[in-house]
């Protein structure tokens, strides 16, 4: 019976040591996978502080970069708006030369000037271009009222050229040198010129 029993007493011994390693084995792992877990959540923890200092560098470099390029705008704003204001004032500068040209009714020289001011501003080709037709026109209605009062004078005194009628001429074809016109009417001054050098 002795032996039995002490045979019974090692199997309960032998039960409780493997359950006592089967508890420490448990705890054991228990222990492991709260470490990793613990291990991962600093590392899930610098991750998003890492992510969160990355955010923080991004937001103050774009803040950065925008007041840069702000302030870059602004000076090239002042830069051109200064350039173009000078351009602008050299522009009308020169325009007023043509003006004064024109108003002298020196109209090659007006329209010259008018050119230059192109060379200064390409951009405003439309104002010149109408500041040249409008010369055109002038000339035009000048040298029309010329032709007519040329007509006249000639009609008074015979088709005979004298001194109102030869500035006239000079003037038209100052004006216009190569218009139909006045070229009849050079030859025929010129005919005339001749005709008195015989006598």
């Amino acid at each position: 019976g002795k032996m039995g029993e002490f045979r019974q007493s090692l199997r309960t011994r032998s039960t409780y040591l493997r359950l006592e390693d089967l508890c420490r084995q448990i705890d054991l792992d228990i222990r492991k996978k709260e470490d990793e877990r613990r291990r991962a959540e600093e590392r899930e923890a610098k991750e998003r502080a890492r992510r969160e200092r990355a955010e923080r560098f991004r937001k103050r470099m774009r803040h950065r970069i925008k007041v840069v390029l702000g302030m870059a705008a602004v000076v090239l704003a002042v830069v051109l708006g200064v350039r173009y204001f000078d351009m602008d004032t050299k522009f009308d500068e020169q325009m007023a030369v043509g003006d004064r040209w024109l108003a002298e009714k020196d109209y090659g020289r007006a329209v010259a000037e008018y050119r230059k001011a192109l060379q200064i501003d390409s951009g405003r080709a439309e104002e010149v271009n109408g500041k040249e037709a409008y010369v055109q026109s002038v000339m035009r209605a000048e040298f029309g009222m010329l032709l007519d009062e040329l007509r006249t004078i000639l009609k008074a005194d015979r088709n005979r050229f004298n001194d109102d009628s030869g500035q006239r001429l000079d003037r038209m074809l100052e004006i216009f040198p190569e218009d139909e016109a006045a070229q009849r009417y050079q030859r025929m001054r010129e005919r005339q010129q001749k005709g008195r050098r015989k006598y």
